[in-house]
């Protein structure tokens, strides 16, 4: 997520230029429609929209007639507004922060309309506005930065953006137990992917249970959001892979390449909480082992699963020696370098 930053010096700078040209404001403009439609630029992280609840109201802006349309505020003090905000969020002043959204309200203007459409720092905070918002409350988001959360999406920010572990808004808010904000980003924002699963394997219903917030599961569940979600890679490794025949070996190792890099694939576990490097080993594969510690998603090595056992106790049990070295080998060596580069 890209860090943002205030300037309280520009800030003052625009201030200043604003009172001297305040003569020469732009005419207000009565009969100007914002757009009903969203145009919005891509973020740089988009979830997917192939499953979305349709069932959901968009969180779009009400079309005015032109009797009750805004006037389209000055530019400088546009420019104000959004360094205002921006600076509100990174230092985390969340009432100056409440304050300027109040005046975005009444004031007509969206992240996804002009003039701030085609401002560079407006659409940077529309990018990262909700998620940063989010981010800097933790595991522990509370009722101001809920609201403040659907405020700034009622404006227009994306819903739909990822942090640099792969988690959205939706799973942001199950870590964290925000009932509330659960059901309304379910509800108000149909463009989520619910199904995503972060760079661990785990989707919103998930995170949710691993840290104790069953209050939230209900409302994940009914959206279709499972405890236990399908594997595709796993099924084609237990398919084709688990017993394979050499002759068609890269033919499916190409297949299996294609599905592990569709998804978080690499670390979701099954029912019984067993990821595919776990099922490589139990199976005394050292090719497989090997062929999933070179990809650019690593396994988690750290993962037990609902017996207690890691990667290491499987490799433990091996019974051929030779393939009990090669595993052991392949699984330290990616250990090491983990350690070395810090991705693990």
């Amino acid at each position: 997520m890209r860090p943002v930053q205030g300037n309280d010096f520009s800030i003052k700078q625009i201030e200043g230029e604003q009172d001297k040209q305040e003569t020469t404001a732009m005419p207000r403009n009565k009969t100007r429609k914002p757009p009903s439609v969203r145009n919005r630029e891509q973020p740089r992280k988009i979830l997917s929209t192939t499953a979305p609840n349709t069932t959901a109201d968009a969180h779009f802006a009400p079309v005015l007639s032109s009797s009750s349309a805004p006037a389209i505020p000055h530019i400088q003090s546009v420019a104000v507004l959004i360094l205002t905000m921006r600076s509100a969020v990174v230092n985390k002043a969340w009432d100056q922060l409440s304050a300027v959204v109040d005046k975005f309200e009444a004031q007509g203007l969206r992240f996804d309309t002009e003039p701030l459409l085609s401002n560079h720092d407006a659409q940077a905070m529309a990018t990262d506005g909700a998620l940063y918002l989010l981010n800097a409350y933790g595991d522990a988001i509370s009722d101001t930065a809920a609201q403040l959360c659907m405020r700034l999406i009622r404006l227009g920010c994306h819903a739909d953006v990822l942090d640099e572990n792969d988690n959205s808004l939706l799973m942001l808010a199950s870590k964290a137990g925000h009932a509330d904000l659960v059901e309304a980003l379910i509800l108000k924002c149909p463009e989520l992917n619910l199904q995503k699963l972060n760079n661990k394997g785990k989707n919103a219903a998930m995170l949710a249970r691993d840290y104790g917030n069953l209050q939230v599961l209900p409302a994940l569940q009914r959206a279709g959001i499972s405890l236990t979600p399908p594997n595709p890679a796993l099924s084609f490794y237990q398919n084709k892979l688990q017993n394979y025949s050499p002759k068609n070996f890269d033919d499916l190792m190409l297949e299996f390449r294609r599905l592990i890099k569709s998804d978080h694939y690499m670390n979701l576990a099954d029912a019984n909480g067993q990821t595919l490097i776990m099922h490589a080993v139990i199976n005394e594969q050292p090719e497989i082992v090997n062929f999933l510690c070179e990809r650019s998603e690593v396994p988690n090595l750290r993962q037990r699963d609902h017996a207690g056992n890691s990667v290491f106790d499987y490799a433990a049990m091996v019974t051929q020696a030779d393939k009990k070295a090669a595993i052991r080998s392949v699984l330290h060596r990616l250990v090491k370098d983990s350690v070395q580069f810090g991705s693990h």
